[in-house]
C-alpha cells in the first residue's frame, strides 16, 4: 500500500461528555408539520416497552411519537427505533465497502488516488459520490451476488499477508501494494513490477491490515441498519422531514470521518443508541464469551456477531437489526458481567432466512438458572422482547437456544439488539 495513508480523524478528541445525549441527534427542534405523513417508528425502551407511532418530533426533550397521545420518550430511555419493514430485502448490486471497525455499506469503489476511495453509494446514502479515506476501509468487493457477501468476507481475510489482496473471480490472488484503480483496471506493484488487472476480472480487494485504522467508536452516537444489510456508525444523526410530503425524508449524520452525509429514511431500518449506560453484547469479543454447542446430528456451524448464522444479514420480519448475534439451536452463549450492569433485553427470533420454518426456545439464564425462557418460535412467528432481565448478584449471563420439534433444521435463531443496561457513569 501507499505509505502516504494517515489518519488524523482518529485522533480527533471526542465530544465532551457533559453534552446531552441529543448531541447525536440535533441541537435544534425538528417538528413536522400536522398534515405531513409521518414515518412510522417503533422505540424499544430500557424498560423492554415498545412504542409506536408516527415520529412527530426530535428535540433536546426525547422523541415525540403521533400515536394519538403526543408521547414524548426521554433519549435517556430509549434503546433503538425501528423504522418500518420490507418483505424482501432490496437487492444490492455485489459493490460492498468492508470498514476496519465491523461497518459495512452497500456502494461501488470507482477510484483510488493513493488516499481516498471514490465510491458511488447504493439508495442508501443521498449523494452520487462519496469519498473515504482508504486506511479506514480494510476490503472492497465487485459485482457479486449480495447474498454471498459473508463467503465473500472470509475470503478476503488477509490471515499472516502483510500486503495488498486482489482477488480475482477464479479465485487466483495478486499480492503486492495497490498503486491506484478506476473503473476499468486496477493496477498493484508486484515482485515483478506493476500489473494492471481488468476490473472485471476482480472480486474484491483487501487491504494490507497494516495499514488500516478502525476509527474508535463514539462515546455517543448510534449504528444505522439499512434494509440491504447495510451498518454505518455515527457519531450524530438528525432527523430532517420531507417539507414536500414526498416520501423523501432523510437523516443526516455525522459518520466517524469526513463530512455530514444524508441518508434516506427508507433505506434505514434501525437507529441503535450508543452511550455509556448501554452495552451491546454484539460488540464484545468473540474470544471473551465461552460458547457450547449441542449438535442435533453431528455438527452445527459457529455464532455469527452481526450477521445470521445462515451468512446473511439480520432480518427479523422485515426489519433488518443493526447489531446482533445469530445462532443455530443447540448452541450456548454465557457472557462475564460486569460492576454497574442491571438489567438485560433484547429482541428474539428466527430469522427470515429460515424461510418460515425453524422452530426454537430461547432461554436466558442467570449464573446457570434460568431467568426467561420464551414459548416455542418459529418462522412465521413476531420477534419477541425478552426481558429486561434484573441482573442484580449475577456473575455470568447465558443466552441459550433449544431445539424445537423439528430439531434444528432452519433453526437460524437471532438476539437482536442484546444490550445491558448499565449505572449511569455521568
Amino acid at each position: 500500500m501507499v505509505s502516504c495513508r494517515s489518519f488524523s480523524d482518529s485522533r480527533r478528541p471526542l465530544r465532551e461528555a457533559a453534552l446531552a445525549l441529543l448531541a447525536w441527534l440535533a441541537v435544534a427542534p425538528i417538528v413536522v408539520a400536522d398534515d405531513v405523513a409521518l414515518p412510522l417508528v417503533t422505540v424499544l425502551t430500557v424498560e423492554g416497552e415498545q412504542a409506536e407511532g408516527g415520529l412527530k418530533r426530535l428535540d433536546d426533550e426525547g422523541v415525540q411519537l403521533d400515536d394519538g397521545t403526543a408521547k414524548t420518550l426521554p433519549l435517556e430511555s430509549v434503546v433503538s427505533l425501528q423504522l418500518g419493514s420490507n418483505s424482501e430485502p432490496p437487492q444490492t448490486s455485489g459493490n460492498w465497502l468492508l470498514f476496519a471497525n465491523g461497518d459495512r455499506i452497500a456502494a461501488e469503489a470507482v477510484r483510488f488516488d493513493g488516499e481516498f476511495v471514490q465510491t458511488r453509494p447504493n439508495r442508501g446514502i443521498v449523494s452520487d459520490e462519496w469519498q473515504v479515506p482508504v486506511e479506514v476501509l480494510s476490503a472492497m468487493t465487485w459485482s457479486l451476488d449480495g447474498s454471498r457477501l459473508a463467503r465473500m468476507q472470509s475470503r478476503l481475510q488477509p490471515g499472516e499477508l502483510r500486503e495488498d489482496l486482489l482477488l480475482l473471480a477464479n479465485a487466483d490472488r495478486v499480492t503486492g501494494e495497490l498503486i491506484e484503480f478506476d473503473e476499468r483496471t486496477v493496477t498493484i506493484e508486484t515482485s515483478v513490477g506493476e500489473i494492471p488487472v481488468e476490473r472485471s476480472r476482480l472480486a474484491g480487494l483487501a487491504f494490507n491490515p497494516d495499514l488500516v485504522v478502525a476509527p474508535a467508536a463514539p462515546v455517543r452516537g448510534a449504528v444505522i441498519g439499512f434494509h440491504d444489510g447495510s451498518r454505518l456508525t455515527v457519531q450524530s444523526a438528525r432527523f430532517i422531514p420531507d417539507s414536500d410530503d414526498a416520501g423523501r425524508d432523510t437523516i443526516e449524520v455525522e459518520p466517524l470521518f469526513g463530512d455530514s452525509i444524508r441518508l434516506s429514511l427508507a433505506a434505514v431500518s434501525s437507529i441503535e443508541l450508543l452511550r455509556p449506560d448501554l452495552r451491546c453484547l454484539a460488540e464484545v469479543d468473540p474470544a471473551e464469551v465461552t460458547m457450547e454447542q449441542t449438535p442435533y446430528l453431528s455438527s452445527a456451524p459457529p455464532p455469527v456477531w452481526n450477521d445470521s448464522v445462515a451468512g446473511s444479514p439480520l432480518r427479523l420480519r422485515g426489519g433488518a437489526p443493526a447489531r446482533g448475534i445469530g445462532v443455530l439451536s443447540g448452541t450456548t452463549l454465557t457472557f462475564a458481567l460486569q460492576p454497574g450492569d442491571e438489567s438485560f433485553l433484547a429482541i428474539v427470533g428466527i430469522d427470515d432466512a429460515a424461510d418460515g420454518q425453524g422452530s426454537a426456545r430461547f432461554s436466558i439464564l442467570l449464573d446457570g438458572k434460568e431467568a426467561w425462557t420464551s414459548s416455542e418460535l418459529t418462522g412465521r412467528d413476531d420477534p419477541v422482547v425478552a426481558g429486561p432481565i434484573d441482573l442484580a448478584g449475577a456473575s455470568e449471563l447465558t443466552l441459550r437456544v433449544d431445539f424445537g420439534a423439528y430439531g434444528d433444521i432452519r433453526d437460524f435463531a437471532d438476539w437482536c439488539t442484546p444490550v445491558i443496561v448499565r449505572t449511569p457513569t455521568e
